[in-house]
């Protein structure tokens, strides 16, 4: 998986990660494509570790893990999620220093990457021509079971 940093974007979206960059690269009294780079091989490794099954916990920020989620059709697979719980620092943060008014809800970006539903017809074949071919390898013994 290929983790992109947006700071060069122009979008207001990638405004704020670029402020956080810029403002992490002036602390350090570096350049922001080191800063950059240092932020993608850290985001790079959380991901593969949550990955693995494995808790990455970052004290004052958050856990970082996986969580199960069951269809609620029979017959479904159930599969892994990225899950992330914020600690009490973090929220208490968040909650003491934002008016209401400003709260930017994440909640339509929520809804459009939900896992419920019927997937889309190109995702659904895709996933399961992996599923296939990682059963099949898995039988052969030419990979060994997570």
């Amino acid at each position: 998986m290929a983790v992109r940093i947006p700071v060069d974007a122009r979008s207001d979206q990638a405004k704020p990660m670029r402020r956080v960059v810029e403002e992490t690269a002036r602390k350090l009294q570096t350049t922001g494509g080191y800063v950059e780079l240092i932020m993608i091989h850290v985001f790079t490794a959380l991901v593969a570790e949550v990955a693995r099954g494995n808790v990455v916990n970052v004290p004052g920020f958050g856990i970082f893990g996986s969580k199960l989620w069951q269809p609620g059709k029979r017959g479904g697979l159930p599969h892994a999620l990225p899950a992330f719980v914020a600690s009490r620092d973090f929220r208490q943060e968040v909650r003491y220093s934002l008016w209401p008014e400003k709260v930017k809800s994440l909640r339509k970006i929520r809804k459009r990457h939900a896992c419920g539903g019927v997937p889309r017809k190109e995702n659904r074949r895709s996933f399961w021509t992996l599923h296939r071919m990682r059963l099949r390898l898995l039988r052969k013994g030419t990979i060994e079971k997570d």
